[in-house]
């Protein structure tokens, strides 16, 4: 059990958390061999880390442990039609949603692409005027600036009529998002996000920067070529989230 101290105005009662138990030897074992203090190691065993290697990994996360972004279908698809319209000098626009997930993932990619020499627009969404996502309307107006690809960032899983839109016009759109699909997906040159059905990458909980820093890395080998990527591209990966 782990005190808060905290009394109800007008009362006498602290509110306490109470932690489920656990089998008191294994804590004691991992809060040694892991050199952690005893709560640490009940909180890591409730979370279903009873396995030392795991529970370091949960610990001390090495870049060897990330999962491969091409595990994540569409990354490769859309990884490599980003680099084309590059290469072509296709005018590519990042559409972000106006919330700090949309907008991270936004000034992700873009500092990916402008460190591989890509240059690229992006679109914030007016939150009063135009609400949360893609909208037909700012479809138009990017095909009205020149666009030929649309990148979103934490939106367009839901877009069926915008995606419509786009492909009308002659863009193509890659979808990144992590919200919930629903029972159609939008008719789209590629869509990304680890909740579609039967999607096989093992962790379902990215963010929409999370899922925005798998296809920076994709788009970064398909650059290169080679599934490495340099050590400044390393290193901006590794920082940018």
């Amino acid at each position: 059990m782990l005190y808060w101290p905290r009394k109800h105005k007008g009362t006498t009662v602290d509110t306490r958390w109470i932690f489920s138990p656990v089998d008191k030897e294994l804590q004691a074992a991992l809060a040694d061999r892991l050199r952690v203090s005893p709560i640490l190691a009940h909180i890591l065993i409730n979370r279903g880390l009873t396995d030392l290697d795991a529970a370091r990994a949960f610990l001390r996360p090495e870049l060897s442990g990330l999962h491969d972004p091409a595990l994540l279908p569409g990354i490769e698809q859309a990884a490599n039609r980003v680099v084309e319209a590059a290469r072509n000098g296709q005018k590519i626009v990042v559409y972000g949603d106006y919330d700090v997930d949309g907008i991270s993932g936004t000034a992700l990619l873009l500092q990916c692409l402008r460190l591989l020499g890509i240059e690229a627009d992006y679109y914030i969404p007016e939150r009063l005027e135009e609400g949360y996502g893609l909208n037909v309307e700012a479809v138009g107006k990017l095909k009205a600036a020149g666009a030929n690809l649309i990148v979103t960032t934490d939106c367009g899983i839901s877009a069926l009529d915008e995606a419509k839109a786009a492909r009308n016009a002659g863009m193509d759109l890659i979808i990144s998002d992590h919200h919930e699909p629903g029972p159609e997906l939008p008719q789209a040159f590629a869509v990304i996000n680890p909740k579609t059905a039967g999607n096989p990458y093992p962790f379902k909980d990215l963010s929409g920067v999370g899922v925005a820093f798998k296809l920076a890395w994709g788009i970064a080998q398909s650059f290169s070529g080679a599934k490495k990527v340099s050590p400044e591209f390393r290193d901006f990966l590794v920082n940018a989230v």
